[in-house]
């Protein structure tokens, strides 16, 4: 009896935990998740869903991030593959809202069932830095939710943001010229000892 339940408890524990592996999360990803440019770089993210578990009838998002690092005029390209997995009536291409600077507004995707599944670079947003300092990008549900093509239902949906670093000078380099000027002005000095002294 005991062998029996001990069997039954061994089997239950690893069906639970069979589920728990193959339970994986929902979500929308701007990749990387951080990066450093120069002021007046261009700045490139990518725009990534992960439906891969249940696919989606679809949903939208805004992108906020700080108009005083990255410039309000962004371009938004749409990845040809993502789109062929699209229906057009469901899918409209970001906007800049002048009254809402400081965000990619309304990137709406979608197709009706059986769905958009799998893992998919949605599309490429590219800034221009302005400023230094540290923008946060950050991905906000437009509109509602995501819908499952299966169940119809609203989907738990992580989000993943992302940041980026701009800054005047790249610090290395700034070190480079630091130590060159120095030993320029080093070099003055002994130059300027030499003469003096002969």
């Amino acid at each position: 009896m005991k062998i029996r339940e001990k069997l039954f408890g061994t089997l239950l524990a690893l069906t639970l935990l069979g589920a728990s592996f193959t339970a994986q999360a929902l979500s929308v990803s701007l990749l990387p998740s951080d990066q450093t440019a120069l002021l007046g770089d261009t700045v490139t993210v990518e725009f990534w869903m992960d439906f891969t578990d249940d696919p989606t009838l679809g949903g939208g998002v805004n992108i906020n991030y700080d108009n005083s690092i990255l410039d309000d005029n962004w371009t938004f390209e749409w990845d040809a593959a993502f789109l062929a997995l699209t229906d057009s009536a469901y899918t409209s291409a970001p906007t800049f809202d002048p009254l809402v600077p400081g965000q990619v507004y309304n990137v709406m995707f979608g197709n009706n069932p059986p769905g958009i599944g799998g893992n998919n670079l949605v599309g490429t947003l590219t800034f221009n830095t302005v400023g230094e300092g540290i923008s946060a990008l950050i991905l906000e549900p437009r509109d509602g939710s995501f819908y499952s093509a299966s169940s119809f239902s609203v989907q738990t949906v992580d989000y993943f943001n992302s940041s980026v670093t701009v800054s005047a000078v790249p610090l290395p380099a700034a070190a480079w010229l630091m130590l060159s000027g120095m030993g320029v002005l080093v070099g003055f000095c002994k130059r300027k000892s030499n003469v003096v002294a002969v």
